[in-house]
């Protein structure tokens, strides 16, 4: 059902991917497994926010923090929420946090890492504040050092580097973001 909601969304059918979404977080609640409860509430979350519900998105991340503790993919999205929507003092603590967990992971082509490389830059462009950038370009340059990246992670670094370039006005890491992104299989094709 959860995954079902995703399929459904991409094809602008937002009632049945909402109730997909209810019924596979209804179904992830009776079986209490951690990592479907995650990505329930998450796909709730984010219905909301497509709905302009902010207070039931802030609900779903609380209930997916109470499960995960410091999980980089709840933070990622209740760090976002809360700089979108004005709460930048929310958005901080957010933040902190999820550096914190990236500081606590080992280097590498993680979530811990790609995240935050894309994040603080949207932070950033949201803020007007740019001294994190220099964190988040490092972050995405361990993330793409490793000779295996899975797709996902290695474009969250990639965008990171492609908002930081943008901010920065740096044509040339613009152009390095680009033609990487024309030459991955998955983007390209």
């Amino acid at each position: 059902y959860i995954w079902a909601s995703f399929c459904y969304s991409a094809l602008g059918d937002l009632p049945d991917a909402r109730s997909y979404a209810a019924s596979g977080l209804a179904l992830a609640e009776n079986l209490r497994d951690r990592s479907l409860l995650t990505t329930a509430y998450m796909i709730s979350d984010s219905f909301s926010r497509i709905m302009g519900d902010w207070e039931s998105a802030r609900g779903y991340l609380e209930r997916g923090l109470e499960i995960t503790g410091r999980g980089i993919r709840i933070r990622t999205l209740e760090t976002l929420l809360e700089f979108e929507t004005g709460n930048f003092a929310g958005g901080q603590v957010a933040l902190d946090h999820m550096l914190d967990t990236m500081r606590q992971a080992a280097p590498g082509p993680t979530a811990e890492y790609c995240y935050p490389a894309a994040v603080i830059p949207f932070v950033a462009r949201i803020t007007g504040e740019l001294e994190r950038l220099d964190m988040a370009k490092a972050a995405a340059e361990t993330v793409l050092s490793y000779p295996s990246v899975v797709p996902l992670i290695g474009g969250t670094a990639r965008l990171g580097l492609a908002l930081i370039a943008v901010q920065l006005n740096d044509t040339t890491l613009a152009a390095e973001q680009y033609s990487a992104m024309r030459e991955s299989p998955t983007i390209s094709s």
